[in-house]
């Protein structure tokens, strides 16, 4: 037995006419590449060609100055201020700073006081610093000190209880600048046990 026995193959069929004028009427319904609207002109010079441009990198353009977020209706709504905090002993004062030392809490054992610290630009004077938690709204004095908006607590003072019981964050208001919704974390009432 073959292989492929020559009585197996396929007869071959011719193409009919209508179907080849089909297709070729198909293909002439095709547009051609357009054509050029220029002509070559045989009295003008033949011009260099264009020199390679060297492309400068471009400087990215700086990022819009942020514009400070409208205060919200419930302060529990608004965002939490950006930053972690840290905790450290120095000397007799067990210290814990939030955002870099956006804002610090200062125990003091030899004098059983808790100094809080807010950044502040433009710090001059004397001004209301507002400590809001789940519990109230307190107001302290605070005096400026090197940059700094500071107010002192006794160690006992139910200020620093509300600070440390709230849910998840306070809010610290000082005139004159942004508010920051700090949350309240274990470093809080770190520094608040070590003073009593």
């Amino acid at each position: 037995m073959k292989a492929n026995p020559r009585g197996s193959a396929l007869p071959v069929r011719l193409v009919s006419a209508p179907a080849l004028a089909l297709t070729l009427f198909a293909a002439g319904c095709i547009p051609g590449p357009p054509a050029s609207t220029s002509t070559p002109n045989a009295s003008r010079p033949a011009q260099r060609p264009a020199q390679p441009q060297v492309q400068q990198a471009a400087t990215p353009a700086p990022p819009p100055s942020p514009h400070p977020l409208p205060e919200p209706a419930n302060w529990r709504d608004a965002p939490v201020t950006p930053g972690t905090w840290s905790w450290a002993q120095s000397g007799p004062r067990s210290v814990a700073e939030f955002g870099g030392s956006l804002f610090t809490m200062r125990c003091d054992t030899r004098n059983a006081t808790v100094t809080l610290e807010r950044r502040a630009q433009g710090a001059a004077g004397r001004v209301t610093m507002g400590i809001t938690t789940m519990q109230d709204t307190h107001t302290v004095t605070a005096d400026a000190r090197q940059g700094y908006y500071v107010a002192t607590l006794p160690a006992r003072s139910p200020i620093l209880d509300d600070m440390t019981f709230t849910r998840g964050r306070f809010a610290l208001s000082t005139q004159g600048q942004p508010t920051l919704y700090i949350p309240s974390w274990t470093e809080v009432s770190r520094v608040i046990e070590d003073c009593r």
